[in-house]
């Protein structure tokens, strides 16, 4: 086998260990990582389009929680996603001191 070949089944097992690494951790902390961003959402929800929607009557003819609930979503959804990215950098640089 030539080393470029060799080289290149080394970085495959090593993806795939990671991987399997992060697939464990997440399986072990389910609830954690699932429950919480489905329930975010609807919270925001309950307080912003029904708290705030009963003071405000329909826009474009449209009832206030239909109008808010899509933007409710994206905020949510973009939310999470820049804690996943971020929050490994914040680790590293707060609590190892290494970045």
């Amino acid at each position: 086998m030539k080393k470029s070949m060799k080289s290149a089944w080394i970085t495959i097992i090593g993806a795939y260990r990671v991987w399997m690494r992060n697939a464990l951790v997440f399986r072990k902390n389910i609830r954690v990582n699932l429950v919480p961003p489905f329930i975010e959402p609807l919270l925001y929800l309950g307080a912003i389009g029904f708290g705030i929607g009963a003071y405000i009557t329909d826009i474009d003819g449209m009832p206030y929680v239909r109008f808010i609930a899509p933007a409710i979503l994206a905020a949510s959804v973009m939310n999470a996603s820049f804690f996943e990215c971020a929050y490994g950098t914040y680790v590293r640089m707060y609590y190892q001191k290494n970045i």
